[in-house]
């Protein structure tokens, strides 16, 4: 029986032990920081989902209360009531369905959390809760002078 030389028997072994752990050790160390990356990115794009709908939510209040200021003033009214009478200045809380003659701001007591219907309507009479709430700041800016922002 031949004799195999050293040279046969090395290429015939598998990896040692410490071949092994080094190989697992640098994918490991490769491997950590793409997992951070992407916990992070994902964790970035949520923040940027919310800050996206609190936007725009906030951009539906200004034109509510934008289009309620032109109904107002078609019927001089404030908020349905005949000016001089009442003020509108205050806190009001407000939805997509707010008018003059069926549905009403409301004046903020408290402030409960728009809720969002399968339609992907934010509301606060229906729906699931979220984390939103919204409240439209009326303010005077010269004494006796209304403004609507």
């Amino acid at each position: 029986m031949p004799l195999k030389s050293p040279k046969n028997r090395r290429a015939n072994k598998g990896f040692s032990i410490v071949e092994a752990l080094l190989a697992m050790t640098i994918i490991t160390t490769g491997l950590i920081p793409l997992l951070s990356l992407a916990s992070l990115s994902s964790s970035i794009s949520n923040r940027m989902r919310d800050s996206f709908i609190a936007a725009n939510l906030a951009q539906e209040g200004v034109e509510i209360i934008r289009s309620l200021r032109d109904e107002n003033w078609l019927r001089y009214n404030c908020f349905g009531v005949a000016c001089g009478t009442t003020s509108p200045v205050g806190s009001w809380r407000v939805q997509w369905d707010n008018n003059l003659t069926t549905n009403l701001p409301v004046v903020v007591g408290a402030n409960p959390p728009l809720n969002i219907t399968a339609d992907k309507i934010y509301t606060y009479s229906a729906g699931t809760v979220t984390r939103y709430k919204r409240i439209a700041e009326v303010t005077e800016v010269i004494a006796g002078t209304v403004t609507f922002i």
